[in-house]
């Protein structure tokens, strides 16, 4: 089997595995194999503790699941390094250190670090990053892997099958290559301060746009705050985008030549006027946006999106009767015990009557979905010299099987209490029991903003310089196809996907 780097433009880092035997001493077919000048690795067979023959340390950034981080949230979780532990002992001689910084720019860091060839032997890497926006060549595609079985998962007779297909195939880039294990799923949701409903005499959440614009205008009516939250436009768009595109969604999807939506996908749709102002579709949804956010708190609707940290904190207090945000929102609600009761609702339906050509249908697991932080990537020799000894590779691969398995995240991701497991077999906190059913479902939702570093900000500058009235729906457009014609020439011109668009 090959381990291929990431993207096809660089040299191949192709590492062959030769019969991985972990537990219950089950070999994998593999064969001997070169690539990249690195050589042969030959793996022996006969004990999980030898597999890969190598011994040594193993450096990872694991975000949010740092064992007793010290930064970031400090959480004081056991379950990774328990799991560490766990797995340490089948391979004497190795050791797994966890990485315990704080990264104000962490896609800058890896690149940074890539580039000096010193990046983690395993680190967070979410698709969309290591689709398009991290330099190519930095992770393995671990699809040849994904095809043969993982013996911490032996109920099934591939890992792919073991972990999630659906999110695999929402998540491949544009070259059909998966670079990460994706574990967690996270489900975006309304947050509401039950009480401020009451007071305001409204029965309980709203179902669909419409309703929400009205609760929104009643609550002000009513002298109550109904929305503390600067309106992240590339979380917002998803929802609206996931039902006015949902009829097109396959060929979108499908137009770099791979299943799930990637970043070449939403350059070739930019490209083709699809994902774009020249569609009407495109931005049909912002007046119908801008109607609800006139009813909001001013201070937030058109502030940049680190402002979103006052807005929570007005909510928590009591301040605000809604709030957006996900999963991981819930543990630090509970956490914060706040004086009035409350609750969640999904995305509200987009329907006709607020939104031209909307459908109507659900969107609960369009913002979100897998881009949590159970999102695993393998450095290459080229972005991590170390990675080039003798035997670390196939050492590595064997650590996130293991983490890849269901009951191994499973215990990691509950732990947190911030996101929903999402391999097979595996079932969430009680939290989230209600919402486990959207993990499953495929994830139809096409994007835009990642197609160059700042197109995200871009786009965020102009959507709340149009809520907060500084320009017209005319204006923005006009702006917005500016910004996303440039990007996706760039994206194109780096990365070139081998098929081209086709016209709707």
């Amino acid at each position: 089997m090959r381990l291929e780097s990431s993207r096809r433009q660089l040299p191949r880092a192709a590492v062959a595995l030769l019969g991985l035997s972990l537990i219950s001493g089950c070999g994998l077919p593999g064969g001997n194999g070169t690539g990249g000048g690195h050589g042969s690795l030959t793996v022996p067979t006969d004990s999980p503790e030898a597999a890969g023959g190598w011994q040594g340390t193993i450096t990872m950034f694991a975000q949010e699941y740092t064992p007793h981080a010290k930064v970031a949230n400090g959480t004081g979780l056991d379950g990774l390094r328990a799991a560490a532990d766990a797995w340490e002992k089948r391979h004497p001689g190795v050791r797994i250190r966890f990485v315990d910084d704080k990264f104000d720019d962490y896609v800058t860091t890896v690149r940074v670090k890539a580039a000096a060839g010193e990046l983690w032997d395993v680190f967070w890497g979410q698709s969309v990053a290591l689709n398009g926006q991290w330099p190519e060549g930095i992770a393995y595609d671990l699809t040849p892997a994904l095809k043969q079985r993982n013996p911490y998962a032996p109920r099934y007779k591939t890992w792919a099958q073991a972990m999630n297909p659906q999110v695999i195939n929402a998540t491949k880039s544009g070259e059909g290559a998966s670079y990460n294990i994706n574990g967690d799923y996270v489900i975006s949701k309304w947050y509401y301060n039950k009480d401020l409903f009451r007071k305001a005499g409204i029965k309980g959440p709203p179902r669909t746009w419409r309703e929400f614009t009205e609760v929104c205008r009643e609550l002000r009516e009513k002298g109550v705050n109904p929305v503390s939250y600067v309106p992240y436009q590339t979380w917002m768009s998803k929802h609206f985008l996931t039902d006015l595109y949902a009829k097109d969604f396959d060929r979108l999807s499908r137009l770099d030549g791979a299943s799930g939506f990637s970043t070449s996908d939403e350059a070739l749709a930019i490209t083709d006027g699809s994902l774009a102002p020249a569609s009407k579709r495109f931005l049909s949804w912002w007046p119908a946006f801008k109607k609800a956010t006139d009813h909001w708190n001013r201070d937030y609707v058109s502030a940049p999106p680190e402002r979103n940290v006052q807005a929570e904190q007005d909510f928590v207090a009591g301040k605000a009767a809604m709030y957006f945000n996900g999963s991981y929102f819930t543990a630090k609600l509970q956490g914060a015990k706040p004086s009035f009761a409350w609750g969640s609702f999904d995305y509200p339906k987009v329907t006709e009557e607020s939104v031209p050509d909307a459908h109507g249908i659900g969107t609960a697991n369009a913002s979100g979905g897998p881009t949590g932080a159970y999102q695993f990537a393998m450095s290459t020799p080229q972005a991590n010299r170390s990675m080039g000894e003798q035997g670390k590779a196939e050492t590595v691969l064997d650590w996130l099987r293991y983490l890849g398995s269901g009951p191994v995240s499973e215990e990691i991701i509950n732990e947190a209490g911030q996101f929903l497991p999402s391999f097979a077999g595996t079932t969430p906190v009680p939290a989230f029991r209600k919402d486990a059913h959207l993990v499953r479902e495929p994830w139809r939702t096409p994007f835009v903003g990642f197609t160059s570093p700042s197109l995200d900000l871009d786009l965020q500058r102009v959507f709340g310089n149009y809520l907060g009235g500084g320009i017209s729906l005319d204006t923005a457009s006009d702006e917005v196809q500016r910004l996303l014609d440039r990007a996706a020439q760039q994206y194109l011109t780096a990365h070139r996907p081998d098929q081209p668009s086709e016209k709707p």
